[in-house]
């Protein structure tokens, strides 16, 4: 069996839930925002993978995770000083001055504790005796 089917039960069961939600949001007639829904089955998809069952659980919050994602996102579309003159140290100044250090700064902590996170779930005992 390959690694691809292995993991058709995480397909199947985000799939569900994105037919469920879809037919859920789409029952009061209001439009329906696809481009959020594939966002969300294409997340869980590959979270599941990744990340094991722990990730559609309460401890691992999908909105968080979703919200930290478009948030880096942002950061790394945006403008800073630093990307057009990375030996200045006046640039380094304007970067931080318009908030842009400290919002990298943030972001990296947020998705390092998420990673952490993952990292110490992998390595819970029961996790490693079970063979998963």
């Amino acid at each position: 069996m390959s690694r691809v089917q292995s993991f058709a039960y995480a397909r199947a069961a985000e799939v569900d839930r994105l037919v469920a939600s879809i037919a859920r949001d789409s029952a009061s007639g209001a439009p329906v925002d696809l481009s959020e829904k594939l966002y969300a089955l294409s997340d869980g998809i590959v979270g599941t993978v990744a990340f094991g069952k722990m990730y559609g659980s309460a401890q691992f919050e999908r909105s968080s995770f979703q919200r930290v994602m478009d948030e880096t996102l942002r950061v790394l579309g945006s403008f800073t000083f630093e990307d057009f003159f990375p030996a200045s140290r006046l640039a380094r100044c304007a970067d931080v001055l318009t908030g842009a250090t400290a919002r990298r700064r943030s972001i990296f902590r947020e998705i390092d504790g998420f990673f952490d996170s993952v990292i110490d779930r992998h390595l819970e005992p029961e996790r490693l005796q079970a063979g998963v």
